[in-house]
């Protein structure tokens, strides 16, 4: 994973009227804006399930995963309306955008896995801000 598709996975999900494809076509371009877009993909259909009407989520665990994919959290959760059991795996930035995604939404409840943390800000913070260093209009001369 790219440190360029993390960027734009958190704009994808947390920015996503200032990322339309339309507007700003060289930025989805790119196999790291593919791979960006599976990922904000994936986390916004988390968000959808677990603050929409099959939420609250249950049995939340968020942990490392072994050695052999460094970097990585294994989020699992029950959503027991839908008898759903969901694992998956995430880069920790896309789990630091997840917890702040799950925020802005408002969801309530949220278990301590799921709980946004300032170091989840922090890091959510930093990606948005390489994203308007990139797309910040050139100095006219």
């Amino acid at each position: 994973m790219s440190a360029r598709a993390d960027v734009l996975t958190a704009a994808l999900v947390l920015r996503r009227a200032e990322t339309s494809r339309n507007r700003n076509f060289l930025l989805h371009a790119t196999p790291e804006a593919a791979e960006a877009r599976k990922r904000a993909a994936r986390i916004r259909g988390i968000v959808r399930q677990i603050t929409g009407l099959f939420g609250p989520a249950r049995d939340v665990t968020a942990e490392r995963v072994p050695a052999s994919a460094p970097g990585e959290i294994r989020l699992r959760y029950a959503l027991t309306r839908i008898a759903l059991v969901r694992e998956t795996r995430l880069p920790l930035s896309d789990l630091s955008v997840l917890r702040v995604a799950l925020a802005r939404a408002g969801a309530r409840l949220l278990p301590a896995p799921l709980l946004a943390r300032d170091e989840d800000r922090a890091r959510v913070d930093a990606l948005l801000s390489e994203l308007d260093a990139a797309t910040a209009p050139e100095p006219a001369h």
